[in-house]
């Protein structure tokens, strides 16, 4: 019954999942939706583009500026469907390609305006929350998983005159 009322949830997309996202430069506007198609990459099956083309299909991805420094952008983000590599090929068709994400133009450093380089050594995204419906009751269940210190690190390098609370994100 469990599998069933997930499966259910997935195809009428009654569970939510939020993720926080690290980038160079900030979206415009600061929140919004990306509904650009994703397809294959005719040059190597393993990625995704914007586009018309091989497996070719919509995608929605809600996002919202959570701060913004002038070395990085923090997001939030809501995939709406569940394409390969959504958020981040939205992100990168935004001209804000997720740090540490070199196969889609991020990258794997930042430089803070003191000179100090933080580097990245995996995509800046991470799930913070999901949330699935309950099968015995009404109502959903809701996970959250802490950010981890690795992507704390840059944060903390990225934001710091922000004083940003990572477990508040």
């Amino acid at each position: 019954m469990a599998i069933a009322t997930l499966l259910e949830a997935r195809t009428e997309r009654t569970y939510r999942r939020r993720y926080v996202g690290l980038c160079a430069h900030s979206p415009e506007p600061n929140a919004g939706q990306w509904t650009d198609v994703i397809s294959i990459d005719p040059r190597d099956p393993r990625r995704r583009r914007v586009g018309m083309g091989r497996g070719a299909r919509d995608a929605c991805t809600r996002y919202e500026v959570n701060a913004a420094s002038t070395v990085a952008c923090l997001l939030s983000l809501w995939p709406e469907t569940g394409r390969t590599h959504q958020l981040r090929v939205h992100a990168a068709a935004a001209a804000c390609p997720l740090l540490g994400d070199v196969q889609y133009g991020g990258s794997k450093r930042i430089t803070l305006p003191n000179g100090q380089v933080i580097p990245v050594n995996r995509v800046m995204l991470h799930c913070r929350e999901v949330q699935i419906p309950r099968v015995d009751a009404p109502g959903h269940f809701r996970f959250e998983a802490p950010l981890p210190q690795d992507m704390r690190a840059v944060i903390d390098g990225g934001f710091s005159s922000m004083n940003i609370d990572s477990d508040e994100l």
